[in-house]
């Protein structure tokens, strides 16, 4: 017979495409913005973990 097969996406995915459309519906961002957005914001996230600031909660 048909075997189905479904999306599987991980967290971290996910999380990414819940942001995207978040940033589309809410803020009007498009494609290339959300994409942008969700670059810097790994990105910041990737250089407080590298380097935490005194004073900062983690």
């Amino acid at each position: 017979g048909n075997v189905r097969t479904g999306w599987c996406f991980s967290g971290p995915s996910l999380r990414r495409a819940r942001i995207a459309v978040h940033l589309q519906q809410d803020l009007g961002v498009n494609l290339v913005g959300a994409a942008l957005v969700l670059d810097l914001m790994e990105e910041l996230e990737s250089l407080r973990r590298q380097a935490p600031f005194p004073g900062r909660e983690t």
